[in-house]
């Protein structure tokens, strides 16, 4: 049995989400992004940022990725949303609330995932709340499985959109009105169509499907893959409910259990790999040679005849701060890779624990043997298996079905099988 399917079984898929959050304002009381941007630094909020949106959208609301449950929701987004509500922030018709899933689960705890991402923000988010330094997951988390086993099968994220295109009436029936057009000039249009699509059902791979199916345009949007390793979510309404977020992560979350669950055959589950070693060289130097990044980089390569720099060095020579330098040594690995650098501890620089961490020493190699893994972005493969009587519904907690059937009767719709 793989890690993964273990995790399954035992249904612990800590999967990943990123929520978008477009926010709008009363005509009576506009409210702009750096309103929202100085109300969250004023409650020392600074795990999100704000950008500018089109339209009745007045602000987007970017959120770090979580695994989202209801400790996170009250600790991280439900703080965020009583704050922008009470600057006159309103959710108007045409506010989506985007959900990215990632396609890497993460083995960690939901508490210990979540407690890391938000100190690696606090870190990277730019002080001004306008964007944020880095990649979007903390570098240092460890991602589910070993090596080739990080990323969810092709398939089994395939059978989650055919499952949300399959049951795309009724998931219409719990969402407002405004979230179920099907126009040529929507942003979350309903993906039925997929279900007699030849280009969808021939895919191989995420890149192969059309973004006129399955593009920003579309309740769910693959394009990200190529740059987020997420699947994006469109169609479901921006909130400033708590509850509301965390039961419809929830329902996405049940769609991908349901194909874990009832449509993989584990048991054809094939892990690619096919790894190889080259010589490597790092270049002269980094970038343009000026910026602060391009002087750590120099430091690190070209300082004391080719042996590296100290944290206490680069600090002295650049005025930065040694959270900072660590985090551009992080960059130097992911560009480079990790056999391009070498740390020597403080104890080989003739200083001891009592020292502190400045005294690290940091060298990159000018020549390195670097190992590559050609098939380190390949999904995982599995068959699915035929299933007549697959309804979405089985398992689906008394919890969630009772949400839907409320947001159902709410919405004075009726669910008709498509």
């Amino acid at each position: 049995m793989t890690d993964l399917q273990n995790t399954i079984n035992n249904d612990n898929l800590n999967l990943i989400m990123g929520y978008e959050m477009e926010v709008g304002s009363r005509r009576n009381r506009r409210i702009s992004v750096n309103m929202v941007r100085r109300a969250l630094i004023d409650a020392n909020i600074n795990w999100v940022y704000v950008v500018p949106d089109a339209g009745t959208v007045d602000a987007e609301v970017v959120f770090l990725p979580l695994v989202i449950n209801e400790n996170s929701v009250e600790r991280y987004i439900k703080p965020v949303q009583e704050i922008v509500e009470s600057i006159g922030g309103y959710i108007r018709v045409r506010c989506g609330g985007h959900v990215h899933v990632g396609t890497r689960p993460t083995s960690l705890t939901p508490e210990d995932f979540n407690t890391r991402q938000v100190e690696y923000w606090k870190r990277t988010t730019h002080d001004d709340l306008s964007g944020k330094r880095g990649s979007f997951i903390c570098p240092t988390i460890k991602m589910t499985g070993r090596e080739g086993e990080k990323l969810l099968p092709f398939e089994l994220i395939k059978d989650v959109i055919y499952s949300y295109a399959k049951y795309q009436d009724y998931i219409n029936s719990i969402l407002p009105e405004s979230r179920r057009l099907d126009t040529y000039d929507s942003w979350h249009r309903p993906i039925h169509r997929i279900l007699e699509s030849q280009n969808f059902h021939s895919a191989r791979n995420i890149t192969s499907f059309s973004n006129s199916e399955l593009g920003k345009r579309n309740a769910i949007n693959t394009e990200p893959f190529g740059s987020k390793e997420t699947i994006e979510f469109r169609q479901g309404a921006s909130t400033l409910n708590p509850q509301n977020i965390l039961m419809w992560c929830k329902f996405i979350k049940h769609l991908y259990m349901q194909s874990a669950l009832f449509r993989c055959n584990w048991s054809t589950y094939v892990i690619p790999q096919s790894t190889r070693t080259i010589d490597a060289t790092t270049p002269y130097q980094h970038g343009n040679g000026r910026s602060f990044v391009s002087r750590v980089y120099d430091m690190c390569r070209n300082s004391n005849n080719g042996q590296g720099a100290t944290i206490e060095e680069i600090m002295n020579a650049t005025g930065a701060g040694d959270q900072n330098i660590r985090s551009r040594i992080s960059e130097f690995r992911r560009t480079y890779g990790q056999g391009a650098i070498i740390t020597h501890t403080q104890q080989a620089n003739n200083h001891v624990y009592g020292d502190g961490q400045i005294y690290c020493r940091y060298q990159i190699l000018h020549n390195f043997t670097k190992t590559i893994n050609d098939d380190e972005d390949r999904m995982p493969t599995v068959q699915l298996v035929e299933t007549p009587n697959y309804d979405v519904f089985q398992n689906m907690s008394e919890e969630l079905r009772s949400w839907n059937d409320q947001l159902i009767q709410r919405r004075r719709t009726s669910y008709v099988p498509r």
